[in-house]
């Protein structure tokens, strides 16, 4: 707290909270820093998914491929009941998972909103997860995580 206050001080912040729905100063800034960058990130994010799908080619493919295809995340699907022997087999060796987002109107207090049936995305909810594509991978953490997914295959 002392440090954050300090900190403050010496970017001539104003030391008050920012209120409900606003950002500081600082938090603007390092958004229009981000936003700047957005295409950068983008391009390094596309750049490790297909890295890593090109290496598991026959294995697995690209859900879209195109010039402006924008991966933020690189999301595997297992066979049935595979998912979760995978995701043991992923963090063993010391690679991040995330598992994949569970269709809303499955839950009970979303369902008064499902407009069609999502049959199949509740079948296939389970068997997706996502691997890491983040912008700082380094090309032998690109291959450490295609190397383990060829050993699970």
């Amino acid at each position: 707290f002392l440090a954050a206050r300090a900190f403050r001080k010496y970017l001539h912040l104003n030391p008050q909270a920012p209120r409900s729905g606003q950002i500081s100063a600082l938090e603007a800034e390092l958004q229009t820093i981000q936003v700047a960058r957005l295409p950068q990130i983008l391009k390094s994010f596309r750049d490790n998914a297909r890295q890593i799908i090109a290496r598991l080619s026959g294995v697995l493919t690209a859900p879209q491929v195109g010039p402006e295809t924008g991966y933020t995340k690189c999301v595997v699907q297992t066979k049935a009941h595979k998912s979760t022997t995978l995701s043991t087999h992923l963090l063993k060796q010391g690679i991040e998972i995330e598992w994949s987002y569970r269709p809303l109107d499955s839950f009970g207090a979303f369902a008064q909103y499902r407009r069609r049936d999502n049959s199949y995305a509740e079948s296939i909810w389970r068997h997706l997860l996502a691997v890491p594509v983040h912008p700082n991978l380094e090309t032998h953490d690109i291959d450490r995580i295609a190397v383990a997914l060829e050993q699970f295959q």
